[in-house]
């Protein structure tokens, strides 16, 4: 039940403000630091470009390479032109190319230091699994690995707590007909597989 309740715990920063509209990336560079440190994930939000102002922290795709997602900050916003003028808080001069409207991907509504490891874990590309947390942004090294894998993860999170909802349920009815630990983990095995008419089947119900 625990691990069940940390597990949900864990999915949720992941999950919900992505089925809220919300974009997640994982920042893997130092260019916003201390205000946006390396790990951290950040929840960016689609605005249109002529309500982003001065100071906003943008994500946005590079100028040279679209696949790269880069979050800085606003320095001018020139609606006439149509583009943004952008900098790292930690570079001591402005990015070299304006970054055009179509670029945009929205503005960055916050960040958590540290909780982009999470996400990295749920969305490493060497992940043995289908699924995938937060894609990469910050520096000219950030890649997106794509929002289809994010909902990916949504479902593989789902999986994952159904296959551990049954698996508890076996092994806790298990224990209440006096099996053995061999026998609770086999019923818990077999009910995270088939399920609860398994289950029922196993122990005669």
């Amino acid at each position: 039940t625990l691990l069940l309740v940390l597990l949900i715990a864990a999915c949720v920063p992941l999950t919900v403000p992505r089925m809220l509209g919300y974009a997640l990336y994982t920042v893997v560079s130092g260019s916003m630091e201390p205000a946006i440190p390396t790990g951290s994930l950040v929840y960016v939000e689609h605005v249109a470009p002529e309500d982003i102002e001065e100071g906003d922290v943008i994500a946005f795709y590079d100028a040279v390479d679209v696949a790269s997602v880069i979050t800085h900050r606003v320095v001018t916003n020139s609606t006439v032109m149509g583009e943004f003028v952008t900098k790292g808080d930690a570079n001591e001069a402005n990015d070299m190319r304006p970054i055009p409207y179509s670029y945009l991907i929205g503005r960055v509504r916050m960040s958590v230091p540290e909780l982009g490891a999470l996400a990295q874990i749920f969305g490493s590309s060497q992940c043995p699994w289908p699924m995938c947390g937060a894609p990469p942004a910050g520096g000219a090294a950030a890649k997106e690995t794509g929002e289809q894998l994010m909902e990916n993860s949504i479902i593989f999170a789902i999986e994952i707590i159904g296959t551990i909802a049954f698996a508890s349920s076996g092994a806790m009815l298990g224990i209440r007909k006096n099996l053995d630990i061999f026998g609770v983990v086999v019923l818990g095995l077999c009910v995270a597989v088939g399920g609860g008419i398994v289950r029922d089947i196993i122990l005669g119900l």
